[in-house]
């Protein structure tokens, strides 16, 4: 999925000016994909994060991080098995 090499990436709100790095990726059941901006601390203090719709979001200056790998997830192999149709 093209949409989460879009993790780490400082991005900037076309429509408002909001720039953060993307810390999340959202996919809705109504097919939007969402990326949560998290801006640059300022005095130490976090400020408010916001999801965006990524059709809005353009490139804001080198990435904040590389992309994670998401071959592996650590403990993996313990979470439950999700089962589905009758008797889930």
């Amino acid at each position: 999925m093209k949409e989460l090499q879009l993790l780490g990436s400082r991005m900037k709100d076309r429509i408002t000016g909001f720039k953060g790095v993307v810390t999340c990726i959202s996919f809705d059941v109504a097919g939007c994909v969402l990326a949560l901006l998290t801006p640059e601390a300022q005095k130490g203090k976090l400020g408010e994060r916001e999801w965006f719709d990524i059709i809005r979001l353009e490139k804001a200056g080198a990435a904040a991080m590389p992309v994670p790998l998401f071959e592996r997830v650590a403990g993996g192999q313990d979470l439950p098995t999700i089962r589905s149709g009758p008797g889930r």
